[in-house]
């Protein structure tokens, strides 16, 4: 599936003109983790902050606002779900398709990805719960 950027009509959420950015690419069934709510999640947990927090004035540039972030490195997630704003946020596992939009490396950690999900495009039946224990 070709993903134009040309037509703002192809995205899951409202997204300015000139987003995803031109150096944004497919993903190739690369895996990604996720903090959800609930397993299985729902769809507000593939939600943006902009979606999420639409009044909420962000540190980020509106088309990162308008994003779902994904982290690309296991280790780095479970550190992130320790801090205390994601205190009992579960992590799930995912690879995603070329189909499923556009993904670029953003924030300052270099697991952090940021992804446009493109218009009819279901994460959930993708996920798989990682279990957090003293192991990992």
């Amino acid at each position: 599936m070709n993903i134009s950027t040309e037509n703002q009509n192809n995205w899951a959420e409202n997204i300015p003109e000139g987003c995803p950015p031109d150096n944004a690419f497919p993903p190739q069934n690369d895996t990604f983790y996720r903090l959800v709510d609930a397993v299985p999640p729902e769809e507000r947990d593939f939600w943006s902050h902009r979606k999420l927090f639409p009044t909420r004035i962000f540190n980020a540039s509106e088309c990162l606002a308008c994003s779902c972030s994904i982290i690309s490195d296991l280790q780095s997630c479970i550190r992130i779900a320790k801090l205390p704003t994601q205190k009992n946020k579960r992590i799930v596992k995912l690879a995603l398709p070329p189909e499923s939009g556009l993904i670029k490396q953003t924030g300052g950690h270099l697991s952090h990805y940021s992804w446009w999900r493109v218009l009819g495009f279901n994460p959930i039946p993708l996920c798989a719960e990682i279990e957090i224990t003293s192991e990992n």
